[in-house]
């Protein structure tokens, strides 16, 4: 059986029509697919006729809320009522076509996908320009966050495995739903997302989509969906970026220092710059290593992207080492200003080759500090196999509560 979910918000302009042309397709999927139909208008606190229209239809079930709860809240209710083992969903405003149901439920069945979607943005699309290009935006975003082959991360129209439905979980309770269940899809090593083209049409009634508002929650749920997953590559990158500021503002420096073997003092705010920039990067790295590791504990099956691989090959495959051996180069730099502080209890040695030494000690001790984290997380991780923890279980049972911090 196929569920199929309408979420509606005083849509009753279009709700009788979709509604007609999801029944519609009914004979079509029966015989293409082998599945009957169920039909959930889920009325998410509309307060005008649209509960009433729905529930005047032959064969329509209606799930109402006294208040409106939010357009994933909505699609929950109703896959948890529904009894297909594929659960679908389409927008009620008229934008989808119903009889792309069929090749969605075969990329499910044939194709082996657990999440299928709908790919509005083709030629024909009817869709407003602004938010064509804020899909593809936050499509190009998952994509480089994935790999996969994401073209419309918002898609008001896809067909789930209900046995999927568990690992995509939390999901947010608003209008975030639909990328928020891409970007998981699309991130999960135990999902597989398909797309299909179909066409979309311009919708009836007025859109309950914020362009600004909603596209910030797109932004961050993406965002914080893909921290659980490849979080190496996020850190990573702004600790990269504040590594090469810091090694871009050092040019000057250095070059005054291999020509003079010294700075001048007004040089001090530079250098304390440099190694603002330089300690925050290396401990955005070590930060994004620690999470990776976490996160490879739960998902044991994500091989990370190649620049968390390099980033882990690089510096985070022998941290203790990498770490005395930048402490000794810290103590040989300043073995002179050593020497004299501890024969005349002072330094005359220059500020700059003090501060060049404490950077390359913080940032040991910021390394030395993650070996022993990342030992600590591998020795869990053991644990956790000897033992037969279901650690994806134990995190999965906890959907509920996390779905509402999500939101």
């Amino acid at each position: 059986m196929l569920t199929v979910v309408i979420p509606a918000l005083n849509e009753e302009q279009s709700i009788e029509s979709i509604c007609r042309r999801v029944q519609a397709v009914a004979p079509e999927i029966r015989q293409h697919c082998g599945h009957d139909l169920e039909i959930i208008v889920v009325d998410d606190g509309s307060t005008d006729r649209t509960a009433k229209l729905a529930s005047a239809i032959d064969g329509i079930e209606v799930l109402s809320f006294s208040h409106n709860k939010g357009y994933g809240a909505a699609l929950m209710a109703g896959f948890e009522k529904g009894r297909g083992e594929l659960v679908s969903f389409l927008d009620a405003d008229g934008t989808c076509d119903p009889k792309f149901f069929v090749p969605l439920i075969k990329a499910i069945e044939e194709g082996g996908a657990s999440v299928a979607l709908g790919n509005r943005l083709g030629e024909s699309s009817e869709m407003p320009k602004l938010r064509r290009i804020g899909n593809l935006f936050f499509a190009a975003l998952i994509r480089r966050l994935s790999g996969a082959s994401v073209q419309d991360s918002a898609s008001g129209m896809r067909v789930i495995r209900r046995d999927a439905l568990q690992m995509l979980a939390p999901l947010p309770t608003g209008l975030h739903f639909t990328p928020a269940m891409s970007c998981r899809a699309a991130l999960d090593p135990r999902l597989t997302l398909a797309e299909v083209p179909m066409t979309y049409a311009e919708r009836e009634g007025e859109s309950k989509l914020g362009v600004v508002r909603d596209g910030l929650r797109f932004l961050r749920i993406i965002l914080q969906i893909a921290v659980q997953y490849r979080p190496l590559l996020l850190f990573g990158l702004v600790g990269a970026l504040q590594l090469l500021a810091a090694f871009l503002y050092a040019l000057s420096p250095l070059s005054l220092w291999f020509r003079n073997h010294s700075l001048p003092d007004d040089s001090v705010y530079r250098v304390l710059s440099i190694l603002v920039f330089a300690v925050g990067g290396f401990g955005f790295l070590y930060a994004g290593a620690v999470l990776d590791e976490a996160q490879r504990i739960v998902h044991p099956l994500r091989q990370g992207s190649l620049f968390s691989r390099f980033i882990r090959l690089l510096l985070f495959a022998h941290p203790f080492w990498i770490a005395l051996g930048l402490f000794l180069v810290a103590v040989m730099t300043n073995i002179q200003a050593l020497w004299q502080y501890v024969s005349t209890g002072s330094i005359q040695a220059h500020w700059s080759t003090i501060a060049f030494g404490a950077l390359l000690s913080v940032t040991a001790l910021q390394l030395a500090a993650f070996g022993l984290v990342q030992h600590v997380l591998r020795l869990l991780a053991e644990r956790a196999r000897a033992s037969g923890l279901d650690i994806e279980a134990t995190s999965s049972s906890q959907s509920p509560a996390a779905s509402e911090q999500a939101h």
